[in-house]
């Protein structure tokens, strides 16, 4: 869809970000208070309506010489589905990494995800562990499967 808007959430659209994740993973307990916030969040709009979101957070790579980026929570409203907004949210993601210098992305999600197994495989991540019962509050609770890109393509 041409005509969405992809900007950093501001704090009015908070609720609305809410919103979709409740309708999105209607099993998850409410995040706390500022957290949308605290892991940096894109929202994508159509028109004053959130239709999609990607939080992620930066930190220091583990070997020291470069940032990592890890991919936190997204959904896309089920309405919108099929539409390449979870992959642009992906990729918006990943370019505010690459230009704060990220050399390493990190992604989870679930066995029984197969979307966003096929949003990440499009991104050059590949599956590299399990983390049993990551996903504790889906219904029913599930392993992460950990995904990484290397930051060499996209």
């Amino acid at each position: 869809m041409s005509d969405l808007l992809y900007r950093h959430m501001e704090t009015a659209d908070e609720p609305l970000v809410r919103e979709l994740t409740r309708k999105c993973h209607p099993s998850w307990p409410p995040r706390p208070k500022f957290w949308y916030h605290a892991n940096p969040t894109i929202v994508a709009l159509n028109g004053d309506r959130v239709i999609g979101y990607g939080s992620y957070t930066v930190d220091n790579h583990p070997a020291g010489m470069s940032f990592i980026q890890y991919l936190r929570d997204s959904a896309v409203d089920p309405e919108y589905r099929g539409q390449g907004i979870g992959r642009a949210l992906l990729l918006k993601r990943m370019a505010v990494g690459r230009t704060v210098g990220c050399a390493m992305f990190v992604g989870m999600t679930w066995e029984g995800n197969a979307p966003m197994h096929a949003i990440l495989k499009s991104a050059g991540f590949h599956e590299c562990q399990r983390v049993p019962n990551a996903f504790q509050f889906n219904d029913p609770p599930a392993d992460g499967i950990i995904c990484v890109n290397a930051g060499a393509h996209d």
